[in-house]
């Protein structure tokens, strides 16, 4: 009889290794940060477990090795954090979003003037970095501009302060200013409707 070898990936048995014990649940919780997801919790009459996966490793699929869980003490607000001993092994996966060095990088093209996604994703590929796909580049600079310019978006409010605070003629001839301005607001309009209305009458 033929044995067939099993090529499946065996699960490694986790061993926790306790780090720390927080006060409460809330500074457990934001010890976390940004790394880890909820995965699914457990629940007993003593106490309650939540685990956390690795978020850089997709929901459905094969998870990474490393691992952490809140322990909620039923007896007290203190709340205990495990890890896995095995560190982070996600690099084979797909990470998702624009990996921090790239997004580095991308900082440093816009602040030398390439600021296009096509140019972007030139200069990338002379770079020994993962190239990320072209909507994640366009909305990633969009995110530069908007940190370094602000929002392009203004209110008429604020169109309006800044007619005021530069209507008079400045000495300087290369400083702009407001020649002339009016702003009109839906409500003015309303009002100015309902004027021409009874006039009419």
């Amino acid at each position: 009889m033929k044995r067939v070898r099993n090529t499946k990936k065996k699960r490694r048995t986790k061993y926790w290794v306790r780090l720390t014990v927080f006060d409460n649940a809330v500074t457990a919780e934001a010890s976390l940060e940004n790394t880890w997801s909820k995965y699914y919790s457990n629940y007993s009459e003593i106490e309650r477990k939540v685990y956390y996966r690795c978020r850089k490793s997709k929901l459905r699929g094969l998870q990474c090795s490393a691992g952490i869980y809140l322990l909620y003490h039923a007896a007290s607000d203190q709340v205990s954090v495990y890890k896995t001993e095995y560190d982070h092994d996600h690099r084979g996966g797909k990470v998702r979003g624009i990996d921090q060095s790239v997004k580095k990088c991308i900082e440093d093209l816009f602040n030398d003037g390439i600021t296009k996604p096509k140019q972007v994703i030139d200069a990338l590929q002379t770079r020994t970095l993962e190239l990320p796909s072209f909507v994640q580049i366009k909305n990633f600079l969009v995110q530069i501009k908007k940190k370094k310019f602000g929002s392009y978006i203004i209110s008429l409010g604020e169109l309006e302060q800044w007619c005021e605070q530069n209507v008079n003629i400045p000495t300087d001839e290369n400083k702009y200013f407001a020649v002339s301005y009016k702003i009109v607001y839906s409500d003015d309009e309303a009002e100015n409707d309902h004027e021409d209305e009874e006039d009419a009458d």
